[in-house]
């Protein structure tokens, strides 16, 4: 609790973290262009968005302490991310007159734990930590028809906070649906290459919000915890990554192209939630009663 006290109180006095690197990063002048077209323009929108999203956990661990009645469940998950191409658009597909470039999003894995604090039998908020492997293919083909196929990958951990609501179908088989925040963490910036490009990808922030979604299905036994399928869809608020492609042939001009990714996917989820029972209610003594016990003796 003290930790999003803390937290609150430094993005309330306008100390947050990426504000303070990007202040210290513009000091260095081979840093100044990137901050100054890539960095400085989203900065503030993203640490408005990271200040709510912890209050909102401030105000939301302050609830389930006082929770009474409830059961926290602890669960492990694995998610296979597909490509979204098949539904949005992710990535970059551009041509030139000597080239044609193609940034695509590719299978990925997810997986992580879950936390889920039960209010009733229709309601639970879920919370937890995922590490997030992002895969993308690099493509490009010349005028010669001479190929460069490549790929490089995402990593990110992220935090949801998520509400569900539940709809019982049968005696043991539930349906639920959820919908939240996500804080998503990148660890670090992207860099490849080989004899005929370079690729280079910044992170815009550390930290970006984004928004999660999911609807499901689980198989609760009596004693041997929980088996959920189901799907999800994740969207960060903002562009995760810049990504500069810059193809080097020695018998054709040289071509640089500029992109972003965005870090949308969508999810297969197969979880196994662990047997927990009901935390018992606390029993508040009465002083009074205990006055006229001992009055009585």
């Amino acid at each position: 609790m003290a930790f999003f006290v803390f937290l609150i109180f430094n993005f309330k006095n306008n100390i947050c973290t990426p504000c303070v690197i990007t202040n210290y990063l513009t000091k260095i002048p081979s840093m100044q262009i990137k901050l100054k077209y890539i960095l400085l323009p989203k900065t503030a929108a993203i640490c408005k968005h990271i200040r709510a999203y912890f209050i909102f956990l401030f105000f939301l661990f302050g609830n389930l302490s006082f929770a009474q009645e409830n059961t926290i469940t602890v669960g492990l998950q694995f998610k296979p991310i597909i490509p979204i191409k098949f539904f949005f658009k992710e990535g970059a597909d551009i041509s030139s007159s000597a080239y044609n470039f193609q940034v695509e999003q590719q299978f990925g894995t997810s997986w992580g734990m879950v936390i889920r604090k039960g209010f009733s039998k229709r309601f639970s908020l879920e919370t937890g930590i995922s590490y997030i492997n992002r895969s993308y293919s690099i493509n490009i083909i010349d005028s010669s028809i001479q190929k460069v196929n490549d790929r490089f990958h995402l990593i990110a951990y992220e935090i949801p906070i998520n509400g569900l609501i539940y709809i019982r179908l049968s005696d043991k088989i539930y349906m639920n649906a959820a919908l939240g925040i996500s804080l998503d963490i990148f660890p670090s910036d992207i860099y490849t290459e080989n004899d005929d490009y370079k690729h280079y990808s910044l992170r815009k922030s550390w930290l970006l919000p984004g928004v999660s979604a999911n609807l499901g299905y689980e198989y609760r036994t009596p004693k041997s915890g929980f088996f959920y399928l189901g799907a999800s869809y994740h969207r960060p608020f903002y562009d995760m990554y810049n990504s500069v492609i810059e193809y080097d042939k020695l018998s054709l001009p040289a071509e640089t192209i500029h992109t972003t990714l965005a870090g949308n996917y969508l999810t297969i989820d197969f979880r196994y939630f662990f047997h927990a029972d009901p935390l018992k209610k606390k029993v508040k003594k009465d002083k009074n009663s205990d006055v006229k016990k001992q009055q009585t003796k």
